[in-house]
């Protein structure tokens, strides 16, 4: 048992709290909570939640969180820093030389001959096709008249010659519906928390990673790896579809604006999305054996 670990179990000793009453402050699971007061932190979904895990233990049992790590960050371990992206700085504005200004002053009058010559363009251009239209139409009369004559030659010579049409075979309008209501879902999905408007998952038992994304209105998405990538970062409309394949991450963070608009399946499997107009968070980690 860790000296950290040690620490938290005596505060809710002390308390008189168990740990399931812990689980029902924190919305932590008890494995977890268990984990950490034994000091193991591997058992944890990963080192992306330890931190945040052990914050929530020391709050519910009234410890001061940043003396914890002061004494005992040591034994945490260390953990990937994700850089989030930053939005694009505005640029200076310059001040115009005179060479810019004179360029300035010439672009009305440039603009003006583009139009005169645009015009002229679609002038020559209208005379051409009227031209050809003209030309077109004579020769679809002549050739509507030839087409009329062979009709006529072919419905006499084919007046006597009837022929039945063929069945097609009862068996080929015979379709095996069971094999479109077939979906395959990769691995387990659990939920293990849920602090604010951040819930947490571990997506375990498979090696794919991929997560999909139906929308019925507006929303935007923001996608960022744990090793820093960001795959997204911009605004979908009704009738969009994304997907992703986070195969070669260790988990994700994604952040969802206006959820009850967006379905969004992992592997096939569907998460359980908040109903309310407002943005939401989803980190899921991908379990290691």
């Amino acid at each position: 048992m860790s000296e950290l670990g040690e620490q938290l179990k005596h505060a809710r000793l002390d308390k008189n709290i168990s740990l399931d009453e812990v689980q029902t402050r924190t919305k932590i699971q008890k494995r977890y909570l268990e984990a950490i007061e034994n000091g193991d932190f591997d058992k944890l979904p990963g080192s992306f939640y330890t931190k945040a895990f052990i914050k929530s233990y020391a709050e519910a049992v009234s410890l001061d969180y940043d003396s914890l790590m002061k004494q005992y960050g040591h034994e945490l371990p260390e953990s990937p820093q994700s850089v989030e992206s930053l939005p694009p700085r505005r640029t200076r504005t310059s001040i115009p030389s005179p060479t810019r200004s004179k360029l300035s002053a010439a672009l009305p009058g440039l603009f003006v001959f583009l139009i005169v010559i645009g015009i002229l363009a679609i002038i020559w251009m209208l005379n051409i096709n009227s031209n050809d239209d003209s030309a077109l139409k004579e020769e679809v009369d002549q050739n509507s008249q030839n087409v009329e004559v062979e009709q006529n030659k072919n419905a006499i010579s084919n007046k006597d010659n009837k022929v039945e049409p063929i069945k097609d075979a009862e068996s080929n309008d015979t379709v095996d519906e069971g094999d479109d209501n077939t979906v395959q879902q990769s691995g387990q999905l659990e939920k293990i928390s849920v602090s604010g408007d951040t819930t947490n998952y571990v997506l375990s038992e498979t090696d794919e990673f991929h997560v999909k994304f139906t929308f019925s209105g507006e929303s935007w998405l923001k996608i960022q790896g744990n090793s820093g990538k960001v795959y997204v970062n911009e605004g979908y409309s009704e009738k969009q579809d994304a997907t992703f394949d986070f195969s070669d991450e260790s988990g994700v963070r994604i952040r969802i604006g206006s959820t009850p608009h967006v379905k969004m399946t992992v592997n096939d499997i569907e998460v359980d999305l908040e109903k309310q107009p407002i943005a939401q968070t989803v980190k899921i980690e991908l379990a290691t054996d």
